[in-house]
């Protein structure tokens, strides 16, 4: 099935899943979490691994 659509079907079909994955990501995050850590929570649930910090806004 796959193999059978357009490259601009399946581009759209994966645009479908990740809007679909990051709802759900979103549904997940605790509600009194701030917007910058609501971001960070869906970012980790996305991609398994922790948002990339600036080094500009790092701690020194």
């Amino acid at each position: 099935m796959w193999n059978t659509l357009s490259v601009e079907q399946r581009l759209q079909r994966v645009g479908n899943l990740y809007d679909l994955a990051k709802s759900f990501a979103e549904a997940r995050a605790p509600k009194h979490f701030s917007a910058e850590e609501k971001r960070c929570f869906v970012f980790r649930e996305i991609y398994g691994f922790d948002l990339p910090v600036d080094p500009k806004e790092q701690d020194l």
